[in-house]
């Protein structure tokens, strides 16, 4: 059975659900890494504690022993702001992280949702736009990485 869990804050997180989360993106985002071919990819450079630290709001997608997937984001006025969304590379394509954004945009209809992610990253935009977000912006970070900006209304 798999179930998706919200939580409002990352800090109120078990040390053990903390360690999970990070070796999860850990694996997922050396796939992206190698995806982009970008080397150091700083969402790798996060640490457990860093992590621990974060008052983000999250859900989780989890199965009856592991954590499937998880997608972080913040909350400002009348917008919210997905930062990560992480699912274990042998559930990629398995409907994980369209359970997540899903799950999110019915919690929180009334909001407009912004998300960034890589030019090169075809999976995760094409998932975002089957979902209704819509590219709005496109721009370079410093490490040289095109970012495209979407936003579901």
């Amino acid at each position: 059975m798999r179930v998706i869990q919200s939580i409002t804050s990352i800090q109120s997180l078990s040390q053990e659900r903390i360690d999970n989360m990070h070796q999860l993106q850990q694996q997922s985002y050396l796939v992206e890494q190698q995806l982009l071919g970008i080397d150091p990819f700083p969402p790798l450079l996060e640490t457990k504690q860093g992590l621990a630290a974060s008052d983000e709001a999250c859900l989780i997608r989890c199965d009856v022993e592991n954590i499937l997937g998880f997608l972080q984001y913040v909350v400002t006025d009348n917008q919210l702001v997905i930062n990560k969304l992480v699912v274990r590379p042998d559930y990629f394509r398995q409907g994980i992280g369209r359970d997540l954004l899903q799950s999110l945009i019915k919690q929180k209809r009334d909001s407009s949702i912004l998300v960034e992610t890589a030019q090169k990253n075809t999976p995760a935009i094409n998932l975002y736009e089957k979902l209704g977000f819509r590219q709005t912006t496109q721009f370079y970070v410093e490490e040289g990485i095109e970012i495209v900006r979407l936003e579901r209304t």
